[in-house]
């Protein structure tokens, strides 16, 4: 199962609601971003439809490290950064609270 599905599987368990999903080929996407951007141009409420057509799109793309030997993603390989899951992070959105904001930024201070 892609780590896509499985994370789509945990909102909906943490929000107590079947699984619903539609699949639709990821090429839609080349028609879909450049239209929803230039009607955007035309009619500023679509620019978050643009965005999340944009994000959507990288959803589809791996966050992991590909191992060139073996030609596969690798979790063991991609460097991680801090300490909260995407459960802790759904679990304390639910509750409208954001993980991590106490630290989130300092970085750059």
């Amino acid at each position: 199962m892609k780590p896509s599905i499985r994370n789509s599987e945990l909102l909906f368990e943490l929000l107590g609601r079947p699984p619903k999903f539609k699949k639709m080929p990821i090429q839609m996407f080349d028609l879909i971003i450049p239209v929803m951007a230039q009607l955007a141009k035309i009619v500023p409420k679509l620019e978050d439809k643009a965005e999340f057509a944009r994000i959507g799109y990288y959803c589809s793309e791996s966050m992991l490290v590909l191992n060139t030997k073996t030609g596969e993603y690798d979790a063991e390989m991609t460097p991680s950064f801090g300490n909260d899951t995407l459960r802790d992070f759904y679990t304390l959105a639910q509750k409208g609270e954001e993980a991590g904001s106490s630290t989130r930024g300092m970085q750059i201070l």
